[in-house]
């Protein structure tokens, strides 16, 4: 019976981590359709004015994509200084940003 119960559990693991491998890579696919679209967006909940983003142009792209890595420049307004980079390695997905001059260069 203890043979039977471990194996169950060890079944459960093994398909529990596939699940989470093909959630994270789902996602990472999920940017594909968009490349080179750009999205527009508002503040709905919790600004104040004067917190930078309120009131200003919000603007994000989907500047490149691979299998392992997304690019994702967001502007607020006039300053370009942000980009998401979505990185899929060790089957989870990383976020991490990089930040520039308010013209987007470094």
């Amino acid at each position: 019976m203890k043979k039977y119960v471990l194996l169950l559990i060890s079944s459960i693991m093994i398909n529990w981590a596939n699940a989470q491998v093909s959630n994270s890579k789902a996602f990472m696919e999920a940017f594909k359709p968009h490349l080179g679209n750009y999205y527009e967006g508002t503040i709905v909940k919790g600004g104040k004015q004067g917190d930078g983003f309120t009131g200003e142009r919000l603007l994000m792209q989907v500047m490149s994509y691979d299998d392992r890595e997304v690019k994702v420049p967001f502007f607020v307004g006039e300053d370009k200084s942000r980009t998401w980079i979505f990185s899929w390695s060790n089957n989870r997905v990383e976020l991490k940003h990089d930040h520039r001059l308010s013209d987007g260069f470094s």
